[in-house]
């Protein structure tokens, strides 16, 4: 049988993102019931906010959930230096270019 929530299990998986090393971590987790699931995912989520992270469930499967820890401002940042290093030397992104 494979791995049921606990705080272990956050930090077995995600220390490095917990530690601010990690923009994101993503782990699973088995439940009995669904419920029951939400309701960690929703006390991970209390705890985290005060520390500038979100967990965010994004598949639900046959009593296994995939769940993603990251760090809104981190992943902003990451994906704002993505934007700006797809650009050209004039600001404009592939595929945007002047007709």
């Amino acid at each position: 049988m494979g791995k049921t929530m606990s705080d272990n299990t956050v930090i077995e998986h995600c220390s490095p993102t917990l530690a601010g090393i990690k923009t994101r971590s993503l782990f699973s987790f088995e439940y009995e019931d669904a419920d029951e699931a939400r309701g960690h995912i929703k006390r991970l989520n209390g705890i985290f906010v005060r520390k500038g992270l979100r967990a965010v469930p994004l598949a639900w499967g046959d009593r296994r959930v995939q769940v993603y820890i990251y760090r809104p401002s981190q992943l902003r940042k990451v994906l704002e230096d993505r934007e700006a290093s797809q650009k050209d030397p004039q600001g404009q992104s592939p595929g945007n270019e002047p007709t």
